[in-house]
Parts: C-alpha cells; structure tokens; sequence
C-alpha cells in the first residue's frame, strides 16, 4: 500500500498516494483506483493504489486479471470513517446514497 509522507513543501511532509505500479504521485481521486485481490485469508488483504493506465500492468505482475477487486478512492474514505467509528458527512443536504460493490449493497452508515 503506498501512502507514504511525501513533502510538501519548505520541510514539511504530507500524506500522498503513489500509485505501487509506476511509482508516480496520484493527484486526484479520478486518476485512480485502491484495488486488492479477493482472499478467504483471516489476515485479510493488502490495497494498493494505481492509476487507471497502470492497473493493468500492474496486475499482470501479480498473476493475471483473476481475483482482484475495486473500488473508487473516493470510497474508500467512507469505508474507513465508517470502520473507525466516525461520523461520516456529505455536502449540507445531500443524503449519503448506498453504493454497490459487485452487486452487494454496502452500508456506507449516515
């Protein structure tokens, strides 16, 4: 997983994604993608980060298309606010709406 503390500017660091196929920063949300290969491990699984141009490459190292799943890194915040136990919140007004992983709907919380 390449979140790493990258500096920011006049000796100061900040979190940033690097995506682990290119090694290259990803900028916005829209240019990639956290993806992990589905396990029955009780350890879980490893997400990774790539941009959308690397992803295919990048799972061709690890042996193949088979098994991996998705999902979009603007998920991903309300995964993990929702497993730390944080409130999650959206614009004023604007409902949270359910969102569907391979055609499980998951619940996001409110």
């Amino acid at each position: 997983m390449s979140l790493k503390m990258i500096g920011i500017g006049q000796g100061r660091l900040g979190p940033r994604l690097v995506c682990d196929q290119c090694l290259g920063l990803i900028e916005r949300t829209s240019d990639g993608s956290a993806e992990w290969r589905a396990t029955d491990s009780p350890d879980g699984a490893v997400i990774y980060f790539t941009h959308h141009g690397c992803t295919r490459a990048f799972r061709a190292a690890r042996g193949g298309q088979a098994g991996w799943q998705w999902a979009r890194i603007e998920d991903l915040k309300y995964w993990l606010a929702k497993n730390l136990g944080m409130r999650v919140e959206v614009s004023p007004g604007e409902p949270l709406q359910p969102y569907q992983v391979h055609g499980a709907l998951l619940d996001l919380g409110s």
